[in-house]
């Protein structure tokens, strides 16, 4: 857990607001929860009235001190909104990818959601899956679509398989 960590908890615990450095502006924020996201921990809060994650090891310079900063009142929405969602992208417009399955590993994607809002669209002749899955962005997609290699295609959007593709084949090339 970074080093940080108990200024942040203090300030969610008692609804103080925090200002910090982050990509060299100064941010004045609501904090609400701590996240640990693929490998990072992330300060979920809102500014200006949106959810935003700021990754922690890119804050600098937190100021928590109760002179200098306002106490706040938890909105509802952002809270319900941080119980939603299962990523970090905030507030950012969903969009669909649909996948295809390989008959062989069709069974693992029937007992659970192993993608983001995973959705069964149908089960092919061969046994194989047609299904849906809702993103905010392709970081949230592209990994577990490599980790499921060769049983996982992206039928759409068009040109999503071929990035994947892509970054498979300069991968490859620099790999040797």
């Amino acid at each position: 857990f970074p080093s940080h960590d108990s200024s942040f908890s203090e300030a969610i615990l008692k609804n103080q607001q925090i200002s910090f450095i982050y990509k060299g502006e100064l941010r004045i924020v609501e904090p609400y929860k701590l996240l640990h996201h693929h490998g990072s921990w992330y300060l979920a809060a809102a500014r200006k009235g949106e959810l935003r994650a700021y990754r922690l090891s890119r804050i600098e310079n937190i100021s928590y001190q109760q002179h200098e900063t306002l106490g706040f009142k938890p909105d509802t929405a952002i809270l319900k909104q941080l119980e939603d969602e299962e990523s970090i992208w905030f507030g950012q417009e969903k969009h669909e990818v649909i996948l295809t399955v390989h008959p062989d590993v069709a069974s693992h994607f029937h007992q659970r959601n192993l993608l983001p809002e995973q959705q069964i669209i149908k089960q092919l002749d061969d046994g194989g899956l047609l299904i849906s899955s809702r993103i905010t962005h392709v970081k949230q997609i592209l990994p577990l679509v490599r980790y499921w290699i060769p049983h996982l295609k992206i039928v759409n959007p068009e040109g999503l398989q071929d990035e994947l593709l892509r970054e498979l084949k300069a991968y490859a090339d620099n790999g040797s």
